[in-house]
């Protein structure tokens, strides 16, 4: 993914929990719940930072089924090509 999304994404989150926090602010509620909603999020970010970057992180992706899709795919052909008559 390329850095401008992920900058996006950053932004879009922080903006979404400025709003958040701010509505709460005037109807007068707890800083719980702005709290919790910015765990979650930050939660998610860290999920697709780490995706992002399978060879790096807490998450690991496997390359295992790809390998074993490409050797598949360079086997021999199952038949040999008709021959003309």
């Amino acid at each position: 993914m390329p850095g401008a999304v992920l900058a996006l994404e950053v932004v879009g989150a922080a903006v979404a929990l400025g709003l958040l926090a701010f509505y709460l602010a005037i109807v007068g509620r707890g800083v719980v719940t702005v709290v919790l909603a910015a765990a979650l999020v930050t939660m998610l970010l860290l999920v697709t930072f780490d995706l992002d970057r399978p060879t790096r992180g807490v998450i690991r992706v496997p390359d295992t089924p790809l390998t074993n899709l490409r050797a598949s795919m360079e086997l021999p052909p199952t038949a040999k090509a008709p021959t003309g008559q």
